[in-house]
């Protein structure tokens, strides 16, 4: 595992401006950054990772833009970067934990609970529809 790419909030990677570190995992980092008044997510990896997730991580989100799927990001631009690869696609809300802590009793709905499943299982059947 290779060093973990850290970016300052305010910096330029090409044209998308950081605004904010978002996560961060094993193999890389995830900012909120922005672009002509819009709001993205930018994902980094660095280049010497021995295994390069990013990269397949763009290749299966490319193959379900072309079959048009519903529950997946967009991506709008990828490349390179100093010694880094990144991605950026669009900027989902918040997590499913965050707002299942939002509710009145931390917990979600049967009717709210059954919808996520469907959804869920909807967005399995189309990653294995490619």
């Amino acid at each position: 595992m290779g060093e973990l790419i850290q970016l300052d909030v305010g910096k330029y990677v090409n044209k998308w401006k950081i605004e904010k570190k978002l996560g961060e995992g094993a193999f890389g980092a995830v900012y909120k950054c922005s672009a002509d008044g819009k709001m993205y997510a930018l994902k980094t990896e660095g280049q010497e990772e021995k295994i390069q997730l990013l990269k397949m991580e763009v290749f299966v989100l490319m193959e379900l833009a072309k079959a048009a799927n519903r529950h997946f990001c967009k991506i709008e631009d990828k490349g390179q970067c100093d010694k880094f690869n990144y991605v950026v696609m669009t900027l989902v809300g918040k997590s499913l934990q965050d707002l299942r802590l939002q509710q009145p009793k931390r917990r979600f709905s049967m009717g709210c609970s059954i919808s996520i499943g469907i959804q869920c299982l909807e967005a399995l059947e189309d990653l294995h529809s490619i």
